[in-house]
């Protein structure tokens, strides 16, 4: 990772750009990959599920979001992809397969209550299932971040906490978004990437556990507000031969 976006966004104008059939369809397949490596062996990999929950493709930018963002997050992508002839990985159209390892698994392990007369999970096994399952999907965040060149974090109301809820100034209830953007402040920075001179375009009555607060450094992270994004699109017609991401560097100078 070479430098880090705080994005805030006006409208949900991105929304006509939302295109997700590709997404699905690499979901689909590594999907059915990851239920043959867990249905076939005794013995699993951590290695082999974490290089399913990562496309072979390199991609330009990490868009880290809230799950309740998702359209938006899809449909910046897409205006992205489309004008700014850059690639954007989006996290959660790919990690929601670790939702599906843990259901995998889990079922290996149910087990006969012959008072409720059905079959429920031991708990033990689910919390093994889910410490296993969080740590690969972790690593898997934290190389995928290492591999782009750009983060653009998502700062709408449903990834930082508003109002009188929050404590501190920048913080989210999301411990995914916590990890990537704490990421972003310890990874050590890649140099610049160097492109070619001339760039060719491509109801519920248990007891819910209490809200947990994170942190969020955004120090590091250059503001990048709509206005930026549409400039960014603008420039790259008149700047061919640059890289699009050497053009939004020099409109947006990381502050020393």
């Amino acid at each position: 990772m070479y430098r880090a976006f705080n994005v805030t966004l006006d409208s949900n104008g991105y929304l006509n750009y939302v295109n997700t059939k590709q997404y699905e369809n690499d979901k689909s397949i590594s999907l059915q990959k990851l239920r043959k490596i867990i249905n076939s062996c005794n013995k699993i990999r951590a290695h082999e599920i974490k290089k399913l929950l990562l496309p072979s493709k390199r991609y330009d930018i990490f868009i880290s979001h809230s799950h309740k963002d998702i359209n938006l997050a899809k449909g910046l992508a897409g205006y992205l992809e489309k004008y700014c002839k850059v690639s954007c990985f989006i996290d959660s159209l790919y990690w929601s397969n670790i939702d599906e390892l843990q259901e995998e698994l889990n079922r290996m392990h149910l087990t006969m209550d012959r008072t409720a007369g059905k079959k429920t999970f031991n708990h033990k096994s689910t919390m093994e299932v889910a410490k296993h399952a969080n740590m690969i999907l972790a690593s898997a965040l934290t190389e995928m971040i290492d591999n782009c060149e750009c983060v653009f974090f998502f700062n709408t109301d449903s990834s930082v906490i508003r109002g009188t809820e929050a404590i501190s100034k920048n913080e989210t209830y999301s411990p995914w978004i916590y990890h990537e953007v704490f990421t972003t402040t310890i990874i050590q920075k890649k140099q610049r990437s160097k492109f070619n001179e001339s760039y060719q375009f491509r109801d519920n009555a248990i007891k819910q556990i209490p809200d947990i607060s994170y942190g969020l450094d955004l120090s590091g992270m250059t503001v990048l507000r709509e206005e930026d994004i549409l400039e960014w699109g603008t420039k790259i017609n008149s700047n061919k031969d640059k890289h699009p991401l050497d053009v939004l560097y020099n409109l947006n100078p990381e502050r020393k």
